[in-house]
């Protein structure tokens, strides 16, 4: 019994032959590109101890065996082929050339397979039968594959399952970038070839751009980065995407770099996901609390999604919808009395020394003890507010206070020239002011 893989037009005998030609190299249409496939199909059926046999046309049967041979001392084996029944030729290649990665008999089968699609270009021109005796056909090349019981299952398994889920051409989606996942894992394709499971996933994804091996191996990196393009050119999807990742964060999707996820795309994906009430949120329960009590819909995406959309313009952000504070989770309770105090006389310092830059006297809040990063937040300010911790007392709240409205004045950060330049003027100021000795 023989496997016939069988398509329209003749090959030259160099695509058996001779390592790296390639009619398909370059050509973003084709499924091959190495000029290998061929050659390590055969190598692999050798290697399980099957010797195929291919016929071009009518004027050229090749069958193809192995020689041992000694070579530096170490022994190996290269390929042959016996042309037309003539006496068999040494390749340049040995059975042990990709032994160590072409591994199982699909892989042969796979091999064979693309290759008439590739020289065919229609599936519809390619036959894949069994068939009792290896017959030539004029302006056809078929492979023909001896097949014994040890092989049979094996063989017959993928011709009649293996074969429909490793190449869409057959279901004539083989121009489809996005499709509906058939199995508990997705799918990565490229050209419409089976590269890997990628494990849970929204889609089963077909590429065009993708770095692979000659195994037609990608590794999770590459596709991620191939699946990001599709998703670039349809927000769509994008948006089906996201949505998805919502609600299962641990996908194959979840770890996509913002590296390669488009600005633009993402922020369409994510108002066609969520709506214009969405806000975009940090993994902490309680900033996802705070937001949905303003009335919008907190989103929480895994980080490479989460940071893309930090810069993206039209999108809302926790820390744009809920203050500060909220953000952090820390609980404020109205200001203590000495706060008061202490406030107000750090502001009448400050407006003897001409130093508000016509600014307002914040608001002040004391907020209960919140930890972050194993140091402890004694104040800060936003939005017009002043929070000092509820346990402060006597010079640490003069200082704190003082810093906190040092920023409500100037607008500057921690640690900035502009917030240490306020300082030492207030300090001069008040010196000079009250004729410091």
């Amino acid at each position: 019994m023989y496997l016939m893989i069988r398509n329209v037009g003749l090959c030259d005998v160099e695509s058996f032959t001779l390592l790296g030609a390639s009619s398909a190299r370059g050509n973003q249409t084709k499924i091959g590109q190495f000029g290998s496939g061929a050659k390590h199909g055969i190598g692999v059926l050798l290697r399980h101890g099957i010797s195929p046999t291919v016929y071009i046309g009518k004027s050229d049967k090749l069958t193809f065996g192995y020689v041992e041979k000694v070579v530096n001392g170490s022994t190996c084996h290269p390929i042959t082929m016996a042309r037309n029944g003539r006496k068999p030729q040494e390749l340049s290649y040995t059975l042990e050339h990709g032994s160590i990665d072409w591994t199982e008999l699909r892989m042969a089968l796979r091999e064979f397979i693309a290759n008439a699609i590739d020289n065919s270009g229609n599936t519809s021109d390619i036959e894949i039968a069994w068939t009792e005796k290896p017959r030539a056909k004029d302006g056809f090349t078929a492979v023909f594959i001896p097949v014994d019981s040890q092989h049979q299952r094996e063989i017959q398994e993928y011709v009649t399952q293996k074969k429909n889920e490793h190449f869409l051409h057959f279901a004539g989606k083989q121009h489809e970038k996005f499709l509906t996942r058939t199995g508990e894992s997705g799918k990565l394709y490229f050209h419409g070839v089976y590269i890997r499971d990628i494990g849970e996933s929204a889609f089963d994804y077909n590429v065009d751009n993708l770095n692979i091996d000659e195994c037609r191996n990608a590794d999770p990196w590459e596709a991620r980065t191939s699946v990001a393009e599709l998703l670039n050119n349809d927000t769509d999807k994008m948006a089906v995407v996201m949505r998805k990742l919502a609600k299962t964060p641990d996908m194959f999707e979840s770890e996509i770099s913002q590296y390669y996820l488009d600005r633009e795309a993402s922020e369409q994906a994510f108002t066609k996901a969520f709506g214009e009430n969405a806000v975009l949120c940090c993994g902490l329960k309680h900033a996802h609390e705070a937001v949905a009590r303003k009335g919008y819909t907190p989103v929480v995406l895994p980080c490479g999604w989460h940071d893309r959309l930090e810069t993206a313009t039209t999108v809302k952000k926790d820390s744009e919808v809920i203050a500060s504070h909220e953000l952090k989770g820390q609980e404020v309770e109205p200001a203590t009395e000495d706060m008061v105090s202490t406030v107000d006389k750090v502001w009448e310092l400050i407006e003897i020394a001409e130093m508000t830059k016509g600014k307002a006297k914040p608001a002040i809040l004391a907020f209960k003890p919140h930890m972050e990063s194993e140091a402890q937040t004694y104040g800060q300010y936003d939005n017009g507010t002043v929070y000092l911790h509820k346990d402060l007392a006597g010079k640490q709240l003069y200082a704190v206070a003082l810093e906190e409205i040092a920023h409500h004045i100037t607008g500057a950060g921690d640690m900035s020239r502009d917030l240490q330049e306020f300082t030492f003027r207030l300090v001069a100021a008040i010196a000079f002011e009250f004729d410091l000795k």
